[in-house]
């Protein structure tokens, strides 16, 4: 797996910081602690993929920094800036300014997302109303112009279809159009081609990643596929019960994985060299620890587990650029394993 870098070699701004967020489900007794102390950055033109299992936490990172969390869910701790603004310090009014203008979501099930009786265009033209006063010709031109953008063949005739008129895949690419059309910073796209078909998926995957290399987009793509962030992702934040548990360039955390439970994700991934071959599995299920636990989290599914891990927060250890979260770093890159443990 080889990813293909969408940055040019200039380090742009930083547009997105987050750090030391806590997003918990407020229910009875002990809180849920869905994310627990993640940071991370994200420059301008930079496609940042987040990956792990379901329970992992990244739908939820990604909904924190837009805004979305629903009760009994609560950021209560940590920062946002987005351009420098504190997204925790904004107005309900102020972030919905922001979202589907600067910051746009793509989610997973389009028919979640359209109107299904509502035309394609008459979709996107409210989008574009949402934030920019412009004439209903100019919002129609717009329109077929990001459908046109996104791959969709014939766009003025599409665009007087309705939803249930087009294929899921082109459904999925009237929602990444209607993300796209006010040009935004920054997309936070959350497993979006999970229900199409592979061929349709890379098709998508080739045009977003085109897109966020010609127009400096940045984006932050949501997964559990690591298959799908190899092709897309400059940069891999790898999620296991709330935290981040490895960090880096894509081609060294999947070339050179440091933490056991990234290693296990990438075991898992079908080869396809032996038809019927069984795949490895990682033991067991995610292990909730109440908050005043200080072991590693991974703990009871990993083999290299020792006494250490049961009584000690596991060090992050950084190399050059990458980082994991592991007393007992996996592979023997000489700038992780001869980190000391202190």
């Amino acid at each position: 797996m080889v990813a293909t870098s969408t940055r040019s070699p200039e380090k742009p701004d930083v547009l997105v910081e987050v750090e030391g967020l806590q997003t918990y489900f407020l229910t009875r007794g002990e809180p849920m602690r869905a994310v627990d102390g993640v940071s991370f950055k994200l420059h301008s033109g930079e496609v940042l993929g987040i990956v792990g299992e379901s329970g992992s936490g990244k739908t939820i990172t990604g909904h924190s920094i837009l805004g979305l969390v629903e009760p009994p869910g609560r950021v209560v701790g940590g920062s946002i800036r987005f351009r420098g603004r504190d997204l925790l310090a904004l107005s309900d009014e102020e972030l919905r300014q922001l979202r589907g203008d600067a910051m746009a979501a793509v989610f997973q099930d389009p028919m979640m997302t359209l109107n299904p009786v509502l035309r394609i265009d008459t979709q996107i033209m409210e989008a574009i109303w949402s934030h920019h006063r412009v004439s209903k010709v100019e919002a129609r031109r717009r329109a077929v112009d990001v459908l046109r953008l996104v791959g969709i063949p014939s766009p003025e005739k599409r665009a007087s279809a309705y939803p249930h008129e087009l294929s899921g895949g082109m459904r999925q690419r009237v929602v990444i159009a209607i993300a796209l059309v006010n040009s935004p910073a920054l997309i936070i796209a959350d497993e979006p081609t999970t229900a199409l078909d592979v061929t349709i998926q890379s098709q998508i995957i080739y045009e977003m990643r085109k897109l966020c290399r010609e127009k400096g987009t940045a984006m932050i793509w949501i997964t559990h596929d690591l298959s799908v962030v190899a092709s897309l992702a400059d940069r891999i934040c790898v999620m296991y019960a709330g935290e981040i548990v490895e960090e880096g360039d894509t081609e060294k955390v999947l070339g050179q994985p440091a933490h056991h439970y990234t290693r296990g994700l990438i075991a898992s991934i079908p080869s396809g060299s032996q038809p019927g071959e069984q795949l490895p599995q990682i033991k067991g299920m995610i292990t909730r620890y109440p908050a005043a636990d200080q072991g590693c989290r991974f703990r009871d599914r990993c083999p290299a587990k020792t006494d250490l891990c049961d009584t000690r927060p596991p060090d992050v250890r950084v190399s050059d650029s990458h980082s994991a979260k592991c007393h007992h770093p996996a592979h023997a890159s000489a700038a992780l394993a001869q980190e000391s443990v202190s």
